[in-house]
Parts: C-alpha cells; structure tokens; sequence
C-alpha cells in the first residue's frame, strides 16, 4: 500500500495514461512522474531559457526576487512569493503545472482545461490560451514553446510564444525534455526510455546511451545528469564518458554550482547534495522533499511532511525556513 499522498496521486496518474503494470510500478517508485499530469501536473524547476536546468517540469520557478509556484494547499493554483517568503500573491484560478517564466509572462499547463498551454502575465494579468493540445514536458526558448502533446502519445511540438505557427517536431514518444544551446535532450518512451536529442531545427536525431529508464534529465556544461533506475548517472553530451554517481533512489534532481540536488527515496525522500563527480554525499533535511530548485547558496522545495509547503533552506543544510505560511 502507497502510504504517502504525492505517491496515491502518481498512481492514479500512471493509470490515467494506461501503461501497462510493470510500466506503472517502475514510474511510481523510480520516476515519480507527476500527479496532476492527467488530473493533471505537478512539476520541478526552471533556469533560463536555452538552458533549463530541469526536465522540462517547473512547480517552483524563481526569477530575480521572485519564487512563482503551484500551490498545492489551494488546488495547484499559481501563487508568486518574495523570496523571503514575504508578499505572497495568487496570479489565477487554474489549477497549472510546468511552470516556465520568461521574462513578463509565465506560461503553464491549465489542468482545467484539458491541460492546454496558457500564458499569464508575472502581475496575473493578459490570461490567454495557447493551444487545445494536452501539453506536458514544457521548455520556453526563444520566441517557442517546446512541449509534449498527450493526444498524440506524446511526441514533440513546438509553437510561437503567441500561439501561432504550431509544429509537429518528432515521432518519439518523449519525456523529461530538457534543453540547452541548440539542443533538446529527452527520455524516448518508444525506445525504452533512452537518453535521446536532437537539433531544434529537427535535424541531428541521435541516441546518446543505451540506459533505460532514463529520468530527470538536467544538463550542466558538456554533462547530462539523469537518472537510470533510480540511479544517479552522468554522460557528455556527446554521449561519451558515461559514469555512475551514486546508489541512491533520487528523483526530482537538480544540479547547480558543481552540485546535484535531489530527493533520496532510499531515505524517504529527504533532501541529499552530491558532487556532479560522485564524492561528497550528504543529507541535508530530515523533510520529505520534492520539487527542488537550487539558487545561489539557496534551495527551494516542497515540504511534503508539511502539506506540501514552500521552504528553503541553505546548501549546507543549515538556515531551513518555512516561506508560505
């Protein structure tokens, strides 16, 4: 029996997808794909556009002064919050999920409305739908949007930032997209879950690993970091110098400054730090941890022992506060 509630919700999302019973176990324990995905998504984090240092998942995004979250105590709601923890605001009434905030405008998954891709102004003025796909997996680079169409088991899209000129990109089934430079790296569901990229113009399709069950991909310099089973792995881009990290469950992985952040399953999913070469393992947290965004000496993430609020704490471990009331 799954005793914790962010677990029930993966289950129930898995089922609503319809994978097969292996497929279903293996995401719930090892992927912990999100719950709201088909009821519908919570996600992780966002850097930059160009280089999203998530797998194109964002429940906690910060920008200058400003964490923009779902909030998960009012019903995924977009909120935005000082990040003292001070000025909280709600910006809609959707219900949103990969978050992406590119300089005024956030854009989103509305579970509201058959998961289409909206964009909402920073101050939750200028609400507009996007698209009528079911979209997930969304990246923001440039001028596009870059996401995953449930309709059409997922494969890759991308449209204009104004919801025009929609473009089929690819027939692999696609997950944990994440993109840096001119490249998009994803999870390809159709050939087992393999490390994959290729050129946002849809030229240079190439696999990089033979892994399966490849998850949370982020991309720091010229490595991959990403999940295997469970398992921390690291790749070059190029798909050389492949290297195990850790033995560790992590999901939700995050890396910044030299560091990979991310919730230990074998350790009820507190927050752990590892060196992006494999030493200087440490626990951080005794919370249960997801959906982690590392800032400078800062990380935020949701307290799943506290309903799901909005903490940060220091990458020591030390100076751990609560910001969402």
């Amino acid at each position: 029996m799954i005793s914790n509630p962010k677990k029930r919700w993966h289950m129930k999302a898995l089922k609503c997808c319809g994978f097969v019973t292996k497929v279903v176990i293996l995401l719930l324990i090892v992927f912990c794909i999100d719950a709201l995905h088909c009821s519908q998504t919570i996600v992780f984090a966002q850097a930059k556009p160009g280089q999203n240092n998530s797998p194109g998942n964002a429940n906690i995004v910060i920008q200058g002064d400003w964490v923009y979250y779902s909030n998960i105590s009012d019903g995924y709601k977009l909120y935005k919050i000082k990040t003292d923890g001070s000025n909280k605001q709600k910006l809609n009434n959707n219900c949103s999920g990969y978050i992406n905030v590119a300089t005024d405008w956030i854009y989103y998954r509305n579970c509201n409305d058959g998961g289409k891709l909206y964009s909402i102004k920073t101050d939750g003025s200028g609400r507009q739908k996007l698209n009528n796909d079911s979209s997930s997996n969304i990246n923001v680079s440039g001028d596009r949007i870059y996401y995953t169409n449930d309709r059409e088991t997922d494969k890759l899209y991308n449209i204009k930032i104004d919801g025009s000129d929609k473009q089929k990109f690819n027939n692999d089934s696609s997950w944990y997209i994440n993109m840096s430079d001119d490249w998009i790296y994803y999870s390809n569901i159709s050939d087992g879950f393999k490390l994959y990229r290729i050129k946002t113009d849809g030229s240079g399709r190439q696999k990089l690993s033979d892994d399966g069950w490849t998850t949370y991909i982020n991309i720091s310099g010229d490595r991959i970091y990403y999940g295997v089973n469970g398992k921390l792995y690291s790749i070059k881009t190029d798909g050389s110098g492949r290297q195990m990290l850790n033995g560790d469950i992590s999901v939700d992985i995050n890396v910044s400054n030299g560091w990979i952040y991310y919730s230990n399953h074998s350790d009820g999913y507190k927050l752990y730090a590892i060196k992006t070469d494999g030493g200087g393992r440490q626990k951080l947290n005794d919370d249960m941890t997801w959906n982690i965004k590392a800032l400078g000496d800062l990380i935020y993430y949701g307290n799943g022992s506290d309903n799901g609020k909005l903490y940060s704490i220091k990458t020591d471990g030390s100076g751990r506060q609560k910001l969402e009331k």
